[in-house]
C-alpha cells in the first residue's frame, strides 16, 4: 500500500510538471492521499553552494502555484488555497543569489487564501522552479558562466502517429531549438541527461520526462545581428582569465570606419551581460559587480557605426551595475571580446566573423523521448509500448507556434532513425519547449507539403528563456508581446487558446459559448497581435479583469456591457441625491460651473453665488469625490509674473554745411577817368554775383574778404560759410510690471497730442497717443520658463511735417513670441532707422569748371541713425512658488 501511494505521488508530480501552470492535484490522486483539511507551508530552508542557492518551502500536501517577476530584482510566488503557519513575516536568506524572502497571506476574489512569498533582491539572470512531494524549490544560480550553465530543454512528444506509407515518422534532431529552458514549464526539475530509452508501456503509471543534453557553451566571444522583430535577450560574456573587475574606469574608441572599436577600461577583467534595442538601433552591456569610474559620461564617436557612447550607474544594491549604452547608426555585426584589463566591442567584419565561428553549437544529439502532452492520449496498449523515434516530422498537418528571436544557423542534421508502424491512433499534439527564443527556419515548400499530409497534428512551440512579466492593457494597438509564428489548419479554437496560455502565461478564461475551428498562417508577430487577429477572425473579443483575460463572443459581451449600463442608471435613479457646496478662492464660479456640469450625473445641478463665489452642488454621493477632485484642480492660484523692461533709445546725428557768396563789380566812365585807350564809349560797368550761402544761416563760421583799386573802379566781394553739428543722445528707462499667468500686461510712456476739432455747434478736442508702447502677455510652462507674446509699438510726432497744426505721427511697429526661462533675459531689436542725405546746390556749367568749381556751389550733408533697444527678463513670482508648494 505504502509503494503505491509513492507510486501515485511520482505520478502527480510528472503531471505537475507537464503544465507550465501547475494545476493542482487531480481528485483521484487526492483521494488515494488523503486529503488533509487544509495545504499549509510550515518551514523555509536554504542551502548556499558556489553554484548557488537552493530555497525549500516545505509543505503537507501538493499544490499549485504561480510565479511572476514585477521587477528584474523580484520573485514573486502565490499559492492559491495554501495557509503559512510558523513562519515569520521576513525570512533572511544572505546570501550573493537572494537576500531574504517577505512571507504575507492576502485573500483572493472568491474569498480563498493565497500564500504569497516574495523573494527580493535576486540578483541571477534566472531561476528555477521545481515540485519535490509536498515541497517546492526555487533554485538560484549564480551568474558565473561555469556555475550556470543554460538549461536543458525537454523535448516532450505523444505516442508516435502512423506516418505515410514508406515516409520516415523521424525527423533529425537538429530542429530542437537551441538548449535554454522554458519558464513556462518546470524544465529545471529535471534530472541529468540520460542515454535515450524506449516509450514506457501504458502499464507503467507515468513516463518520466527526460532532457535534451545541452552543447557546449561556446568561448567568451559575443557576435549579434540580432533581427529587427526579435525579443530582447540577453547573452552573457564571460570575463578573461584574471581578477574580477570592480572599477570602471574610462570609455574610449579606436579605429576608423570599418575598423572602429569601443575599448572599456577597467581594473580587472570584466564580464557582461549585453542585449540590443531598436526604433534607435543600441546596444547595452551591463557590467556586473562594477563601479562607473570614468570621468567622461558621454563620448561622441567620429565613425559611420557608432554614433555616441553613454556611461551611468545602472544599480547599486545588491550588486552594483555599470551600463554602457552604444547608440548606433544601423545595426551591425559586432563581437565583444573580453580582455585583462576590460573588452572590447569590435564592429570590424573579420572580428565578428571569428566570434560567429567560435558561438556556432555542434550538432544536437537526438531528443529523448518524453510522456504525452496532449489531453486526449491514447489509451490502448499497442500505440503505447511501440518504441519512439528520436524527433517526430511533420506526417500530418503542420502546426508551428515559435517564439521569434535572433536568427542562428541551424545545425546540420543527425541521422534519422527508422520508425516503428503502431496502429494510427486519434491525432495528438506535439509540444517542443525549448527555452532561447529564436524564428524557426524552415522551407517554404516544407510547410506546402505538410498542409496536403493526413495524420497527427504538430504543434512546435519555442519559448523565451525567461518569463518576462507585463501589465495586460487593452489601451490602444500597441503591440509589444513576444514574437511568435502560427500555422494552424482546422485547429480547435479551444485548444488554440490553451496553448496561448502555455506561451503567453496569460490566465484565460473562456465562455462556454466560444466553440470552432481555426485556419491561419501568421509569421514573427506579436503575441498579443496575434491573440486580437484570432478573436476578431471568430467573432469574439475579450475583456480583463486584474491578471485573467475573459474571451467570449461579440454580442455577447455587448449584451453584458448593455446590462451593466442599464443596472448602473437604475441604480441611480434608486439613490437619493446629497448636496454640498465648495467655496472657491481662486477661480470664479462662472467659470468652474460649466466645467463641473460635464461630470455630473443626470440627477446632478449646480447653482453659483457670485457674491460669495460658492458653487451649491446636487448630485449622487458616489459623484462628490471626483467633482471635489475637478474643482481642486481647476481652484489652484495663478502663478504671477513680474516683467522688468530696459528700453534704450538712442539718436545720434551729424550735419556739415558749406556755402559761398561772391560778387564783382567793375565801372569805366567819366568820374573816374577813361582808363582805356578808346575815346567811344566814354563808359562801361561789370557786376557779377554769386549767392549760395549754407542752409543754417546764422550758424556757424563766416569769412568775408573784399578786393578794390584806390578809385573803387573794380572791387571783389567774398563770403564763406561753414556750419557743422554732432548730436548724441541715449534715452534709458527701466519700467517694471506684476501680472497673472495668461493675463495682458500693457506698459507705455509717451505724450497725448491734442487736436482740436470744430464744427458748427460745438468744439472737441480728441488726444492721440505718441508713445512707446509694450503689450506682454506671459504663458508659464511646467518646466518652469516662460512664453511671451510681445508686442512693440513705438510712435512719436513729426512737427516738421505737420497739417495744420496736427503733425503726422511716425510709427514703428514689431510682434513676436518668444521663450524665456525663469530670470532670463530676451533681446528685441531691429526697430533701426538710419538716414544719410547729402544737398548740393551750385551754378549750371560753371560748378563742373575743375578747380575753380568750388566757388559755383554749396554743399551740405546731413547723417541721422536711431535705434530702439528692449530688453525683458520675466521672473516667476517666488511668493506664488511657496504657496503651490504648501501642503
Amino acid at each position: 500500500m505504502r509503494f503505491r501511494k509513492v507510486a501515485i505521488l511520482i505520478t502527480i508530480a510528472a503531471a505537475a510538471l507537464r503544465c507550465s501552470g501547475n494545476p493542482p492535484v487531480s481528485e483521484p490522486g487526492q483521494a488515494a492521499l488523503g486529503t488533509p483539511s487544509a495545504v499549509v507551508i510550515n518551514g523555509i530552508d536554504h542551502t548556499a553552494t558556489p553554484s548557488g542557492t537552493e530555497v525549500i518551502l516545505h509543505g503537507n500536501y501538493p499544490f499549485s502555484y504561480t510565479s511572476y517577476q514585477p521587477d528584474p530584482a523580484t520573485l514573486v510566488l502565490e499559492l492559491l488555497d495554501v495557509h503559512v503557519e510558523g513562519l515569520s513575516e521576513e525570512v533572511r536568506i544572505g546570501t550573493p543569489q537572494v537576500e531574504g524572502v517577505r512571507v504575507s497571506s492576502v485573500e483572493s476574489v472568491d474569498g480563498g487564501k493565497i500564500a504569497k512569498f516574495e523573494f527580493r533582491n535576486v540578483a541571477t539572470a534566472q531561476h528555477a522552479i521545481r515540485l519535490d512531494g509536498h515541497d517546492l524549490v526555487v533554485d538560484f544560480p549564480s551568474l558565473s558562466d561555469s556555475s550556470n550553465p543554460p538549461d536543458q530543454p525537454l523535448l516532450a512528444q505523444a505516442a508516435p502517429a502512423a506516418s505515410g506509407a514508406g515516409e520516415p515518422a523521424a525527423a533529425p534532431a537538429a530542429e530542437a531549438t537551441p538548449p535554454v529552458a522554458s519558464e513556462g514549464a518546470p524544465l529545471e526539475a529535471l534530472p541529468s541527461p540520460t542515454a535515450a530509452e524506449p516509450a514506457p508501456s501504458a502499464a507503467e503509471p507515468a513516463p518520466s520526462l527526460a532532457p535534451v543534453p545541452s552543447t557546449p557553451k561556446a568561448a567568451p566571444v559575443a557576435a549579434s545581428a540580432r533581427p529587427s522583430g526579435g525579443p530582447v535577450q540577453a547573452t552573457r560574456v564571460a570575463a578573461a582569465r584574471g581578477s574580477q573587475a570592480t572599477s570602471l574606469l574610462s570609455v574610449e574608441s579606436k579605429g576608423a570606419d570599418p575598423e572602429t572599436a569601443i575599448v572599456l577600461t577597467a581594473d580587472g577583467s570584466l564580464a557582461s551581460e549585453h542585449f540590443e534595442l531598436k526604433n534607435p538601433p543600441r546596444l547595452v552591456i551591463d557590467l556586473v559587480g562594477v563601479v562607473d569610474h570614468t570621468q567622461t559620461k558621454l563620448l561622441q564617436v567620429p565613425s559611420g557605426v557608432v554614433k555616441k557612447v553613454r556611461v551611468a550607474q545602472f544599480a547599486t544594491k545588491p550588486r552594483p551595475v555599470a551600463r554602457v549604452v552604444l547608440d548606433m547608426s544601423a545595426p551591425k555585426p559586432y563581437a565583444i571580446v573580453p580582455t585583462d584589463t576590460g573588452l572590447v566591442v569590435d564592429f570590424s567584419e573579420e572580428a565578428a566573423r571569428r566570434a560567429a565561428e567560435s558561438v556556432t553549437p555542434p550538432p544536437a544529439p537526438k531528443a529523448q523521448i518524453a510522456e504525452p502532452l496532449a489531453a486526449e492520449a491514447p489509451a490502448s496498449g499497442s500505440e503505447a509500448t511501440a518504441p519512439a523515434p528520436a524527433a517526430s516530422p511533420t506526417s500530418g498537418e503542420a502546426q508551428e507556434i515559435s517564439v521569434g528571436g535572433p536568427e542562428e544557423a541551424a545545425p546540420a542534421p543527425a541521422p534519422q532513425a527508422p520508425a516503428a508502424e503502431p496502429e494510427p491512433p486519434k491525432p495528438q499534439n506535439r509540444l517542443l519547449a525549448t527555452g532561447e527564443a529564436r524564428v524557426e527556419e524552415r522551407p517554404r515548400e516544407s510547410a506546402s507539403r505538410a498542409s496536403g499530409r493526413e495524420g497527427s497534428e504538430n504543434i512546435m512551440i519555442s519559448q523565451g528563456a525567461r518569463f518576462k512579466s507585463r501589465a495586460i492593457s487593452d489601451r490602444g494597438p500597441k503591440y509589444s508581446g513576444k514574437r511568435i509564428s502560427l500555422n494552424f489548419k482546422d485547429a480547435d479554437l479551444k485548444d488554440v487558446f490553451r496553448l496561448f496560455h502555455e506561451i503567453t502565461g496569460y490566465n484565460i478564461v473562456l465562455d462556454p459559448g466560444v466553440s470552432g475551428t481555426l485556419t491561419i498562417v501568421l509569421e514573427n508577430v506579436p503575441e498579443d497581435q496575434a491573440l486580437d487577429i484570432i478573436l476578431k477572425n471568430n467573432g469574439l473579443d475579450k475583456v480583463f479583469d486584474n491578471n485573467v483575460i475573459r474571451i467570449a463572443t461579440s454580442q455577447k459581451l455587448a449584451s453584458e456591457a448593455a446590462s451593466r449600463k442599464a443596472l448602473l442608471e437604475a441604480q441611480e435613479l434608486e439613490e437619493e441625491p446629497i448636496t454640498f457646496t465648495r467655496s472657491l478662492s481662486y477661480a470664479k464660479a462662472k467659470d468652474v460651473t460649466p466645467i463641473v456640469k460635464k461630470i455630473m450625473s443626470k440627477r446632478g445641478d449646480v447653482i453659483m453665488d457670485d457674491r460669495t463665489n460658492t458653487l451649491i452642488i446636487t448630485d449622487l454621493r458616489d459623484r462628490q469625490d471626483p467633482i471635489n477632485r475637478l474643482i481642486d484642480a481647476l481652484d489652484e492660484q495663478t502663478p504671477q509674473v513680474v516683467i522688468e523692461a530696459r528700453i534704450v533709445e538712442t539718436d545720434r546725428e551729424f550735419e556739415r554745411d558749406l556755402g559761398i557768396k561772391w560778387g564783382v563789380h567793375g565801372k569805366a566812365d567819366q568820374k573816374h577817368g577813361t582808363q582805356t585807350n578808346l575815346q567811344f564809349p566814354h563808359r562801361a560797368s561789370l557786376d557779377y554775383d554769386v549767392n549760395l550761402p549754407s542752409p543754417a544761416a546764422g550758424a556757424g563760421g563766416a569769412l568775408g574778404l573784399s578786393f578794390g583799386n584806390v578809385l573803387d573802379s573794380v572791387t571783389l566781394d567774398v563770403t564763406l560759410d561753414a556750419f557743422e553739428t554732432n548730436g548724441d543722445v541715449k534715452v534709458l528707462s527701466s519700467p517694471r510690471i506684476a501680472t497673472q499667468n495668461n493675463v495682458k500686461a500693457i506698459i507705455e510712456q509717451g505724450v497725448q497730442i491734442p487736436v482740436v476739432s470744430t464744427t458748427a455747434t460745438q468744439i472737441n478736442v480728441e488726444f492721440i497717443s505718441a508713445s512707446l508702447k509694450l503689450e506682454v502677455v506671459p504663458q508659464i510652462t511646467k518646466e518652469g520658463t516662460v512664453i511671451m507674446d510681445v508686442k512693440v509699438d513705438n510712435s512719436s510726432p513729426d512737427f516738421v511735417n505737420r497739417v495744420g497744426d496736427v503733425p503726422p505721427i511716425i510709427t514703428e511697429r514689431a510682434q513676436t513670441q518668444i521663450l524665456v526661462g525663469d530670470g532670463g533675459t530676451a533681446v528685441i531689436g531691429g526697430i533701426f532707422k538710419l538716414n544719410d542725405s547729402v544737398t548740393q546746390a551750385n551754378v549750371p556749367g560753371l560748378s563742373k569748371i575743375p578747380g575753380l568749381g568750388w566757388l559755383f556751389r554749396n554743399k551740405t550733408i546731413n547723417r541721422k541713425n536711431t535705434e530702439l533697444l528692449i530688453f525683458i527678463t520675466p521672473r516667476i513670482s517666488k511668493k506664488a512658488e511657496a504657496l503651490e508648494d504648501k501642503p
